[in-house]
């Protein structure tokens, strides 16, 4: 939390009133703790004059809004596991000082969270006196626009020419009957010399037919003599209509996706808001250029990689799209598959009333998980998921990570790329047509690396448990479970092999 925001809290805990009559503070900063890593502090703790004990958050400007609602799905069932806590007795409020990130998330969660649930607008000034609190009205989106997962990206290296082509890519946009659509404009801000072309435009788009409707497909099909086939990605169909239209001159075109978008973003690339068509230019006042962001990158679902999710099984329609959106994170981790598949039957069918978040991030690319861990220390590649499960008969949270059974690989680096990935160039080109998931458990397996769930039940509470959950696999033989970093620092040959071997193929990579 920054000052400004210590000050507001601060002052608020001395004022609760001006939030409602009757409030009396039970604690700031209030430690819940857990034993298995699902602890956290929550900013004020209250009793209003009701008895419900109320959850007030201040939303801390560098945290994803997503990642803010799954910590308040974390405290409330902190809450009621470590202080026994009926759900009705609960209650939380989430202040800040802007809404532009939070809105359509946060306006999405309250159709989920089992407790009462507000938002408030806070105005404050810089010594954190809190002038004035009023309440969000939750946003209603009758036809919410559905960004699609293949993008283009045009890359330049002069930032005025790509300046200069941005209305060729929206004209032809419009000639191709894409009305809803964005761009960024990108720029490289970082020193890998791998980056020639530093400037880009991303075209991001949301596809004007209901792919699910044949009659409605057709009928567009039949209106604008589109050449259509049956592809995976049915939106690559207008990006190829957009490439037939387009009269621009570009250094370079790729097509994107979300997890492109995303790597680019954390690789030095920043991203502005060029342009914006049909609803997108409508919405400008309510989809900002973070939420466009946000949803290009689609971290709330659509994404290959990554998911953040707030839902609940007593909202079918819903339910089926977060564990579709699962399935496609997931998917090439067997381990995690089998289990989290039982987790979420046994939610549905005796728990079916449970408000479910989870944060999960799982990029299936052993290979670099071991080469950025040994090279550099950095264990931002390590897969690892939380799901926290509440409902009014129990309090659950499942952590998922990698571990390490013992068992040390008798080959090196290099051997292991050629036996597992067809050698470093099948590396890289099973990487980069996104199939890197087909090998992750032999990998894996192979060196001994096991992916593993820890349920802690009633996290915080005197009665808090935790086990050890593993796929069911008959007459399996589970050696001990230890930290991945313990391999790291235990397989020094085979590790600096695949380093130097990757190195040797792709400078920068590594």
């Amino acid at each position: 939390m920054n000052q400004h925001e210590s000050r507001i809290r601060d002052y608020l805990c001395q004022h609760l009133e001006l939030i409602e009559s009757g409030m009396l503070l039970v604690q700031k900063e209030y430690k819940i703790q857990s034993e298995n890593g699902a602890g956290g502090s929550i900013d004020i703790l209250a009793r209003d004059f009701y008895g419900h004990f109320v959850i007030i958050e201040i939303k801390r400007s560098n945290q994803a809004a997503r990642a803010a609602l799954h910590e308040l799905t974390k405290y409330i069932a902190l809450l009621q596991s470590s202080l026994g806590i009926q759900t009705e007795k609960i209650r939380v409020l989430l202040l800040s000082t802007e809404w532009h990130e939070l809105a359509v998330p946060f306006s999405e969660y309250l159709k989920s969270v089992e407790v009462a649930t507000h938002g408030f607008w806070i105005d404050a000034n810089q010594e954190g006196v809190v002038q004035e609190i009023r309440p969000f009205i939750p946003l209603t989106l009758a036809t919410p626009l559905k960004v699609e997962r293949v993008q283009n990206i045009y890359f330049f290296r002069d930032a005025d020419d790509r300046d200069s082509a941005l209305k060729g890519i929206v004209s032809a946009a419009n000639e191709a009957s894409i009305l809803d659509f964005f761009i960024f404009a990108m720029d490289y801000g970082g020193e890998s010399p791998q980056v020639i072309h530093p400037h880009a435009a991303y075209f991001v788009f949301s596809a004007p037919v209901d792919y699910e409707n044949p009659d409605s497909l057709q009928e567009f099909i039949d209106a604008t003599e589109i050449d259509w086939e049956d592809l995976e990605e049915p939106g690559e169909n207008f990006l190829c209509w957009l490439g037939d239209r387009l009269s621009i001159e570009y250094d370079s075109m790729e097509i994107g996706f979300p997890e492109k978008l995303n790597s680019m973003m954390s690789g030095g690339w920043s991203a502005q808001i060029a342009h914006r068509g049909g609803r997108y230019t409508d919405n400008a006042g309510l989809l900002t250029e973070a939420i466009l962001l946000a949803q290009a990158r689609q971290i709330e679902g659509g994404a290959g990689l990554y998911l953040y999710r707030t839902c609940s099984p007593r909202f079918k329609s819903g339910w089926g799209i977060f564990k579709n959106d699962l399935s496609r994170v997931v998917s090439g981790c067997s381990a995690w598959e089998q289990v989290i598949a039982g987790i979420l039957q046994a939610i549905e069918t005796k728990r079916p009333d449970a408000t479910v978040s989870i944060y999960m991030y799982n990029p299936t690319d052993i290979v670099l998980t071991i080469a950025k861990a040994s090279a550099h220390r950095d264990y931002r590649f390590l897969p690892s998921f939380q799901l926290i499960e509440s409902s009014p008969t129990r309090v659950c949270t499942y952590l998922g990570f990698l571990a390490w059974t013992g068992s040390t690989p008798n080959f090196l680096g290099d051997e292991f790329l050629s036996r597992y990935f067809d050698g470093t160039e099948g590396y890289f080109l099973t990487m980069n047509f996104g199939e890197l998931y087909t090998r992750y458990d032999a990998a894996c397996s192979a060196l001994g690396l096991e992916s593993i769930v820890v349920e802690v039940l009633n996290p915080g509470a005197p009665t808090e448990s935790a086990r050890l959950l593993r796929r069911q696999v008959r007459n399996a033989d589970h050696q001990p479970t230890l930290p991945f970093e313990q391999f790291i620092a235990e397989n020094e040959l085979f590790n600096k092999s695949l380093v130097r071997t990757l190195r040797s193929f792709a400078f920068g990579f590594v």
